[in-house]
């Protein structure tokens, strides 16, 4: 029950009791218990009122913090066109060398590929690790993963999992995973195998 709903109960509790002289013994109860709901409300009302405040004040250091990144930013830019290759004269300023963006390399194999029954007739979903560089995920499923011709392509994602419909019912299917990113295609997952009821 929240607070509001509390105080308005014991209002209704005060209302009902007040002056009935079946719970005149209550009578020290109830005047306690309005003392209770009066303590409440302010306590109520003053934390809702810091709840403003403090908003009002995180939205001023958030608008704060944004306008000392730009001025940050702007100075760097000067620094950086006053300093040219120097990078004596960078360092003598305060700021860091950005360091280059390291290669990702070769793919790796996407790992932990698991394979689940949804419960909705010819639906499967797959979810596997995320590989560092992929871009998008190809998705292959077989009948016989001995013979490479029967691979076939069943979907492409961009996110670590995928949702496959309409598969064939009654049939026993592979699931296979690769990764793709700028570094090219990366090796197929181990297979997974799993019957489609």
């Amino acid at each position: 029950m929240s607070d509001p709903k509390k105080v308005e109960f014991a209002r209704g509790l005060i209302r009902q009791m007040s002056g009935n002289s079946s719970f005149s013994s209550a009578t020290s109860a109830l005047s306690n218990l309005t003392m209770a709901i009066g303590e409440l409300e302010q306590a109520y009302h003053e934390a809702r009122a810091a709840r403003q405040v403090a908003k009002a004040k995180t939205q001023m250091r958030k608008a704060a913090s944004s306008a000392l990144d730009g001025m940050v930013k702007q100075l760097a830019r000067i620094v950086e066109l006053s300093v040219g290759s120097d990078l004596g004269k960078l360092k003598a300023s305060g700021f860091d060398v950005r360091s280059g963006r390291t290669s990702v390399g070769r793919l790796e194999a996407p790992e932990h590929l698991k394979v689940e029954i949804t419960g909705t007739a010819g639906e499967v979903r797959l979810r596997w690790k995320n590989v560092r560089g992929a871009s998008t995920y190809l998705v292959q499923r077989s009948t016989n993963p001995e013979e490479a011709s029967s691979w076939a392509q069943a979907a492409a994602s961009t996110r670590s999992k995928a949702i496959l419909t309409d598969q064939p019912r009654g049939a026993r299917l592979w699931f296979r995973i690769c990764a793709v990113g700028a570094a090219g295609m990366g090796p197929w997952s181990s297979a997974v195998e799993r019957f489609i009821p």
